[in-house]
């Protein structure tokens, strides 16, 4: 991981892929989150996929996860900020699985931003938990979801906030929304009735969602005793 040439006020990450051979210098992966360059570290596999994710410091006050795949495409997935400006959100370390759930957890911390001093509020240090979601990296679209029981589609995707939903139901019954942060962690729930056919909705998810990152709609369709569910990844730029 390293500073490339910066374009503009960016200062791109590269990662460049392990190989039996000897490393190669061009990067498989460019990742574009900060005014400048700044450290980052593996938490381990912290949304249970099977793949080592990536925390990087956001200068000045944040941190910033990427998740491994299959196919890394270089989009933020999740934001951490500061509780103030005085601090720094600007380490951390990989500490494992510390309550049990078999999903690696993440742990960063505050560093006072010009002084250390006893008259300065006491920095904290975070512990997230890791969970498995309803989509990963590798499972590719970020937009459109189909199959032949229930269509859906999202638009505009990435969005600063408001989206429209379009979906057709096979069958009438109850119909469930969830939205889910990319650790998995529900930030809305939503049931009612619902017929047969073609429906569309305005949702707006900013006042939903703390921070920027990629957050996945969960629908789930009961009709007596068959059900169907389908997901679709949502980008939130604030």
């Amino acid at each position: 991981i390293g500073k490339l040439t910066s374009e503009g006020s960016q200062y791109p990450t590269a990662i460049s892929y392990g190989t039996p051979r000897p490393p190669d210098i061009t990067p498989d992966v460019v990742l574009r989150a900060g005014i400048q360059y700044a450290p980052g570290f593996s938490p381990g596999d912290v949304n249970g996929d099977g793949y080592n994710d990536l925390l990087k410091f956001d200068p000045y006050y944040n941190q910033v996860l990427f998740l491994g795949g299959a196919d890394v495409s270089g989009l933020v997935a999740k934001y951490y900020y500061t509780r103030s400006t005085f601090f720094r959100l600007n380490f951390g370390g990989r500490i494992g699985d510390v309550n049990g759930d078999g999903i690696d957890d993440i742990c960063i911390g505050e560093n006072g931003l010009y002084e250390h001093s006893p008259s300065g509020p006491a920095g904290y240090v975070y512990i997230y938990k890791g969970s498995k979601t309803p989509a990963s990296v590798k499972e590719g679209s970020l937009e459109v979801t189909k199959n032949s029981s229930m269509d859906i589609a999202i638009s505009p995707n990435p969005t600063n906030g408001k989206v429209n939903l379009h979906y057709s139901l096979p069958d009438s019954g109850v119909l469930t929304m969830e939205i889910f942060d990319i650790l998995g962690q529900r930030i809305f729930n939503n049931s009612a009735r619902e017929d047969q056919g073609s429906h569309s909705k305005e949702l707006n998810i900013q006042n939903l969602a703390r921070t920027s990152g990629i957050y996945i709609f969960h629908l789930t369709l009961k009709t007596g005793e068959k059900t169907v569910t389908k997901s679709v990844k949502v980008q939130l730029i604030k």
